[in-house]
């Protein structure tokens, strides 16, 4: 009796799943992509990418970048900077990628210095 009460259960979910399959791929389409998973257009969309040089250090991993043409940005480090321990210090030259409208970014390269 469990059984066959277990097969049934297991039927009606393949179903289900059959009759889903369809609906999931008109929202793959529409997303442009698998769930979860950004493109590379759709990533950096609406952002801008900047030179600048750090003012100062904020708590809590937070910058002052003053950008070449003059606007102040609150930026903290990518998620690839911190795995690979760079160091930032006020006075470096850095790469900031920020969205415009509030003004906050991170910074994703460190320019040497020479």
């Amino acid at each position: 009796m469990k059984a066959k009460r277990r097969i049934l259960s297991v039927v009606i979910a393949l179903v289900m799943l059959i009759g889903a399959l369809p609906e999931m791929s008109l929202m793959v389409k529409a997303y442009g992509g698998e769930p979860g998973k950004s493109t590379e257009a759709g990533s950096n969309k609406g952002r801008v990418v900047v030179d600048g040089t750090v003012i100062k250090y904020e708590n809590y991993g937070l910058f002052q970048v003053m950008s070449d043409d003059g606007q102040t940005i609150t930026a903290c480090l990518s998620g690839k900077m911190r795995m690979l321990f760079i160091r930032v210090m006020p006075g470096d030259r850095v790469q900031v990628e920020y969205m415009p409208d509030n003004m906050k970014g991170r910074i994703i390269y460190r320019y040497r210095n020479k």
